[in-house]
């Protein structure tokens, strides 16, 4: 029993070996709205790095320790 399912086991999986599927052709709508999305993506990240550059190359103020400032004998 055990053969007869490894035999049709094989036999399905080879039967899918070489089946191809439909071409997939994108209609003139669905290639605009690709193009429009990595517009827009490609615009985003000019604008982030634009931002990176502008920022100060300095840590945060909170970040930052005062010096510090000997006290008088008591």
């Amino acid at each position: 029993m055990r053969g007869v399912w490894l035999a049709i086991l094989l036999l399905t999986l080879l039967h899918g070996c070489g089946l191809k599927g439909p071409l997939y052709i994108p209609t003139e709508e669905q290639r605009r709205e690709t193009a429009e999305r990595e517009q827009r993506l490609r615009e985003r990240e000019e604008r982030r790095r634009a931002e990176q550059e502008q920022l100060p190359a300095e840590p945060a103020p909170a970040a930052q320790s005062a010096p510090a400032q000997p006290q008088p004998p008591q």
